[in-house]
């Protein structure tokens, strides 16, 4: 309703610089305009009688024979016609020629005549514009504009920062869904539906949605979003497994962009799920060479050199994982804040670091998911996932991170919590992870 009060005052604001313009200024000025013509008129006629009345008495001196004075008279008559203005201003032929005054005033008044009855366009074609100018605003507004964006912008803008409360985000899944049904061409209410379904672990509704969103987008670079976010729901939906219609739309993705880094993602996650750390490898390569400065492209970068190790049979790696008997022990209780209300599907990896080389691979990783909170886990020498284990490291600390993305790297809106560093003195060590904090 705003929208629409603002509409009607902005044409009525806009209405009176022609209403006023039309009534007043105009009306004055053709007032003006007549009382000219009136002076200018008057002053030839009295200009062509002292003429007239000159040749006249040249002819009765004898100075001008009978045909000439009539041909003087008659330059003359046409001469004051086209000075009046009749012929130039409304193209109106002159008309045979007059001997006298008397004649020449009876055609001046009977070209007065038509003058008058002449119909004022002048008024006439800014009145049809002000008519037509709102049918037309509406009409055109209603083929090509954004109305039905206006009416779903609160909706937008709870979908880019949705709440973590699971009620609130039904609510907007419901409100979202009644807006398509309103809009069904609207490819950003499909956008946000398939990213409210995905917040809520109904990974088949959002790949739906999202087909849809790429169906209405326009332009290259919002189509390719909304593919990418298909290829993850679907891999998410599937159990970190890449189905053959995820595997199609990610070749379509980087295809057009061959750099983008959600699919590339999935595509190295999917390929270390599988234990397939060649494939994974060339992947976490691609993405570290898109920003190679990034926080992001170290994690890629440490990625890449534990599978290589992996792949090569480091030995310092495989002799850590054989001495199983005797090795060092972390015992960890993982406690989901009480008031965070997650998807239970959602990953969570618990890991221990070297203090001492921070942004290095971790020492150990163990990983589980949302549902499976609280527990403990343990995290030994056989947890190792680079060349380093945990005997290999004084001085550790240990994280646990719940992932939107179930990547291990932590994400704006991811959850975790850190311990301080401390010596791993003793074999078997105990610690506590609660964790609440948000990852900005």
């Amino acid at each position: 309703m705003i929208f629409w009060f603002a509409t009607v005052g902005l044409l009525l604001l806009g209405s009176l610089f022609v209403v006023v313009p039309l009534l007043y200024s105009r009306e004055d000025g053709d007032r003006g305009d007549d009382r000219d013509d009136k002076n200018r008129t008057e002053a030839n006629v009295k200009l062509y009688r002292e003429r007239f009345v000159e040749l006249r008495e040249e002819l009765a001196a004898g100075n001008l024979d009978g045909a000439v004075f009539e041909s003087l008279v008659a330059e003359l008559q046409r001469s004051l016609l086209r000075d009046v203005g009749v012929q130039k201003k409304w193209g109106i032929p002159l008309s045979g020629s007059s001997n006298d005054s008397a004649a020449l005033e009876e055609q001046s008044t009977h070209n007065e005549k038509i003058l008058s009855g002449l119909p004022g366009t002048s008024k006439l074609v800014p009145v049809l514009s002000l008519l037509l100018i709102p049918i037309l605003a509406h009409g055109l507004y209603d083929k090509w504009g954004y109305y039905d964006d206006i009416q779903l912008s609160d909706l937008y803008r709870q979908a880019i920062h949705p709440s973590e409360n699971q009620e609130e985000l039904k609510d907007l899944v419901a409100n979202l869904k009644d807006g398509v049904s309103r809009y069904p061409d609207n490819q950003w209410a499909w956008y946000f539906l398939g990213r409210s379904y995905s917040r809520l672990g109904m990974y088949n509704e959002a790949k739906n949605a999202y087909q849809e969103a790429i169906l209405y987008l326009d332009t290259e670079p919002d189509k390719i979003m909304a593919m990418s976010q298909f290829v993850l729901a679907s891999f998410l939906g599937a159990e970190r497994v890449l189905t053959q219609d995820a595997t199609a739309m990610a070749d379509r993705v980087l295809e057009v962009s061959p750099n983008d880094q959600t699919v590339l993602r999935i595509l190295a996650t999917a390929a270390r799920e599988k234990e397939d750390l060649e494939t994974a490898i060339v992947y976490w390569q691609r993405l570290a060479r898109v920003n190679p400065a990034s926080s992001s492209a170290r994690v890629y970068r440490s990625n890449i050199a534990a599978a290589q190790n992996i792949l090569q049979g480091n030995e310092s790696a495989e002799k850590g994982k054989a001495d199983v008997a005797g090795s060092p022990q972390i015992k960890v209780k993982v406690t989901l804040a009480e008031n965070l209300d997650l998807m239970p599907g959602l990953r969570v990896f618990v890991a221990a670091h070297d203090a001492a080389r921070r942004g290095t691979p971790p020492l150990a990783v163990a990983q589980l998911t949302v549902a499976e909170l609280p527990t403990t886990v343990l995290l030994d020498n056989n947890s190792s996932v680079g060349p380093f284990n945990l005997s290999s490291a004084d001085s550790v600390f240990v994280s646990a991170l719940v992932s939107q993305q179930g990547a291990a790297n932590p994400q704006p809106g991811d959850f975790r919590a850190l311990t301080k560093s401390f010596n791993r003195s003793e074999d078997i060590v105990e610690v506590d992870l609660l964790i609440a904090e948000q990852v900005l």
